[in-house]
């Protein structure tokens, strides 16, 4: 697929970065000693091309660190509705990495942050949606995004599930499957908006 060797991987995220509807990787690298195969190794962005295989382009498109990268992280640190990325490494600064998605005809998106709390037949959620499953149709094509928090070695993303839609601008079908059995279905939902579900 083109993203065979990832490196010393410390951390991963698999977003749709350009809103295309297809789902991107990025990673972290750098070994603990400044030496050694994986020493002063870059972090990489893999663009999937929508045919089963994947471009790397992270020099190409700013996402440039090299050095002891431990935890990489995806969140909409600015509320435009494309997913930026936060980059903690060792004895290093913060990174963010900024994505700045012009807005156009084929960048829709729908983010939905799952909430829980003690719901109505008395069965306590973990908060924030831990273990909610949430899909998407656009389009005739249907997406899953889960809530958790097993990403990288030292953080955790958003807990959102954020869809790259196209050129879709309604969500006919979203669906969250909670943890204790149940669902939540709405319907014919607005492309290009953040909401919350309980």
């Amino acid at each position: 697929a083109g993203c065979f060797d990832g490196g010393y991987g410390w951390g991963a995220v698999a977003v749709d970065f350009n809103h295309d509807d297809w789902t991107d990787i990025a990673e972290t690298n750098g070994d603990a000693s400044t030496g050694g195969q994986y020493g002063n190794e870059q972090s990489y962005l893999w663009m999937n091309n929508g045919n089963n295989t994947f471009s790397e382009t992270a020099i190409a498109s700013g996402f440039v660190q090299f050095g002891k990268g431990r935890a990489l992280l995806h969140i909409d640190y600015d509320n435009d509705g494309d997913q930026d990325m936060i980059l903690l490494a060792n004895n290093e600064p913060i990174f963010l990495f900024r994505n700045d998605l012009a807005a156009g005809p084929d960048t829709h998106w729908r983010r939905v942050y799952p909430k829980t709390s003690i719901n109505a037949i008395g069965g306590a959620l973990a908060p924030n949606g831990y273990g909610a499953k949430v899909f998407a149709t656009a389009n005739g094509i249907s997406y899953m995004r889960s809530i958790d928090g097993g990403t990288s070695f030292l953080g955790t993303n958003e807990l959102s599930a954020h869809f790259g839609l196209g050129n879709a601008t309604v969500v006919s079908q979203l669906k969250v499957s909670w943890p204790n059995g149940t669902g939540t279905i709405l319907t014919n939902v607005p492309a290009n908006q953040t909401i919350t579900i309980t």
